[in-house]
């Protein structure tokens, strides 16, 4: 089953928390063998997240460049990956469990089918748009390879979706993998795009669960113990976190 879960609003940490509960859930409590999650963002307002590989001065000289005024709401995630802005784009969290076979596959391989399916998502712009891929070979855009850039959006990586016109970036994404399953989380900049939220959230899942062999339903998130939002949210928001590195 590809469960799709309520919308919730809230500020990075927030959102972080989230998918590192469900991630948890999913590895712990599930072992592997529940539902592919899979759930969409609401941003209140600007925010900024960056990879829990990235060192914590690259990404204050990063800020200290941003055209206009960095956004004071920024989390580390627990994925890999850059420096991305959200607020302006189309934000999922996807949990694929140990037990589906796609989770087997090489990551290049994983994140090239999940922007294949925003590309098909995309509907009438799919003639528009297309997957990346460097005209000479480089190493894998696995979450172990460390960018090239330290802003997702600076540049494409290979498998990433760009506009075919001028290959700007349009999404990427971010990984964790556990030995109970993988978190991926993507980006998908809204401006240009003809599709409300709405209905490109719909034609995601749609397409996903198509990828997927699953039937979609809308779910709940599991039942995991009140005060554990406001625990994980408290160590997300600490310096011991945020500048780990």
């Amino acid at each position: 089953m590809l469960a799709l879960l309520p919308e919730r609003s809230s500020n990075a940490a927030g959102q972080m928390t989230l998918d590192y509960l469900l991630f948890e859930w999913m590895s712990k409590a599930e072992k592997g063998q529940g539902p592919v999650r899979l759930r969409r963002f609401i941003w209140p307002d600007q925010a900024v997240t960056f990879g829990v590989s990235q060192k914590w001065k690259q990404v204050q000289e990063a800020l200290a460049q941003w055209p206009g005024a960095a956004p004071a709401d920024l989390c580390r995630r627990i994925t890999g990956g850059g420096i991305v802005p959200h607020g302006q784009d189309l934000t999922w969290a996807l949990l694929l469990p140990a037990r589906h076979p796609l989770v087997e596959q090489p990551a290049p391989t994983i994140y090239r089918a999940l922007h294949e399916v925003l590309r098909k998502a995309l509907g009438d712009q799919q003639e528009e748009v297309a997957l990346w891929e460097p005209e000479a070979p480089i190493d894998d855009p696995s979450e172990d390879r460390p960018k090239l850039r330290s802003q997702c959006f600076a540049g494409p990586e290979p498998g990433d979706l760009v506009w075919r016109a001028d290959g700007r970036k349009l999404a990427g994404a971010a990984m964790k993998r556990g030995r109970k399953g993988l978190l991926w989380e993507g980006s998908l900049q809204k401006a240009g795009l003809q599709k409300t939220d709405e209905a490109l959230h719909e034609d995601f899942a749609h397409q996903l669960a198509s990828l997927l062999g699953e039937d979609a339903e809308q779910q709940s998130f599991p039942d995991w113990p009140p005060e554990a939002e406001d625990e994980i949210q408290l160590h997300l928001t600490s310096d011991e976190w945020l500048k780990k590195r």
